[in-house]
């Protein structure tokens, strides 16, 4: 799939989700979408198939979460926190928008605004600032070569990122001191 880089330029490349806890990678899994909305529930429906039970707390950049995700962790995982900054707010919209925004954030389920509280609360602004975790095991994937990828195909791709999940895993294991019985 050919998508828009940060250097302007368009070029074949895969969005590559990655799930992390303690420094290792839990979760990951290449996808053909431009961007990350809505890819949050698959990410958290493989992390419990292979830790055997959901996260307690889920940490997502700003375009991850939407509202019916929100929603639907609700429903399905009432005991996990999602911690995902609100979409920014225009301040040069028009009275009526705003207006229809209030009106629309009153009708919100209360998860939504549990949500939004949690995230204005110093201690919300605390935990999602640990997010900057996973952004370091991005960077030292990449300086390992995970920046691009000499393969092609879904299924391939999946393949070299397995292979760089496990070797980052090993690499940290073995890089962590040992601790002792007591």
């Amino acid at each position: 799939m050919l998508m828009k880089m940060a250097d302007g330029a368009v070029r074949p490349a895969y969005n590559v989700q990655v799930t992390s806890a303690c420094g290792f990678v839990v979760a990951i899994e290449p996808v053909e979408q431009g961007n990350d909305r809505g890819l949050a529930p698959a990410m958290v429906a493989q992390v419990e198939r292979r830790c055997g039970k959901p996260p307690k707390r889920l940490l997502a950049d700003v375009g991850a979460m939407t509202a019916p995700d929100i929603v639907g962790f609700a429903q399905t995982h009432p005991q996990m926190q999602v911690f995902s900054p609100p979409p920014a707010r225009k301040e040069t919209s028009k009275p009526e928008s705003k207006a229809r925004y209030e009106r629309n954030r009153a009708a919100e389920p209360q998860c939504l605004k549990d949500w939004r509280a949690r995230m204005d609360s110093e201690a919300g602004q605390a935990t999602y600032k640990r997010r900057s975790n996973t952004e370091h095991i991005h960077g030292r994937m990449k300086n390992r070569g995970f920046g691009r990828m000499f393969v092609r195909g879904l299924s391939k791709v999946r393949t070299v990122c397995i292979l760089h999940a496990i070797a980052h895993n090993l690499i940290w294991a073995i890089s962590r001191p040992a601790t002792r019985p007591a």
